[in-house]
């Protein structure tokens, strides 16, 4: 009886060792996929757009420099769509929204919204706003060159970050 015990212990350790060996044998070659994981820098750009979003061919520009520096530096950028109407008073909650959000810079592609940044720029001097070309009102307010806005709004959110 005492020896039947004996063989019974050596065949569960063999057995362990055996499966273990073997899940060894099964992972060690197998290389595990690069990891998708972006580590970001603590700084937000937000994009305010219209009611079409980033289908709008006022925003695809400027939403195209924001990626370009997202890509470069590690920032994060997303974009918000309002709704109809498109007044200044209207304008005001998204923006706001934006601000409750910690955008560092606070992007603007019509008259309205850029009224409405202008309007709550002095109460958030750390915020930089960047708005259509001849709306700025305010020194951390910065109008976006109708020129090549992809390069403006790239150079203008590199230059935010530093």
């Amino acid at each position: 009886m005492r020896r039947n015990r004996w063989l019974l212990i050596a065949a569960v350790v063999v057995a362990t060792a055996g499966v273990g060996v073997a899940l060894w044998l099964s992972f060690s070659d197998r290389e595990l996929p690069p990891s998708r994981a972006v580590v970001y820098q603590d700084f937000q750009a937000c994009l305010l757009t219209g009611p079409s979003g980033l289908a709008s061919p006022a925003a695809q520009p400027v939403w195209a420099g924001l990626q370009d520096v997202s890509t470069q530096t590690r920032i994060k950028v997303s974009y918000l769509a309002m709704a109809e109407p498109n007044t200044a008073a209207s304008d005001s909650p998204y923006v706001a929204t934006l601000l409750q959000r910690r955008c560092n810079v606070v992007v603007t592609i019509d008259q309205a919204a850029a009224t409405a940044a202008n309007q709550v720029a002095s109460q958030h001097p750390n915020v930089r706003f960047l708005v259509p070309e001849g709306s700025s009102t305010s020194t951390n307010v910065l109008p976006i060159p109708t020129k090549d806005q992809q390069a403006a709004v790239s150079r203008l959110v590199h230059d935010a970050i530093r």
